[in-house]
């Protein structure tokens, strides 16, 4: 008959300090993972910003004059469709 020993050797069980860093190793490594797999996610919903461009580009009238909102406002009835030139300039 062979008598197994209650507790194991101090050998044979790991001491508490290697065990918390194998388990901040496996933390950082599945972490570490998980923000490499949503770093893209998140980016792909944040639109991008162009580096240098202003805010917008200008509103023309026909003769390619820059048009107030304020003034546009005060002079043309809402949903009023006059001619205005487009971003490359043709009449839309």
């Amino acid at each position: 008959m062979t008598l197994i020993p209650a507790r194991p050797s101090s050998s044979e069980a790991p001491n508490l300090g290697r065990r918390q860093f194998m388990n901040l190793l496996t933390f950082g490594a599945v972490t570490g993972v998980a923000l490499g797999a949503l770093y893209p996610v998140v980016h792909y919903f944040i639109p991008p910003r162009e580096a240098g461009a202003p805010g917008g580009a200008l509103a023309l009238d026909e003769l390619g004059n820059p048009i107030a909102a304020s003034g546009w406002l005060a002079n043309h009835p809402e949903g009023d469709r006059s001619l205005v030139q487009g971003l490359k300039g043709d009449l839309t």
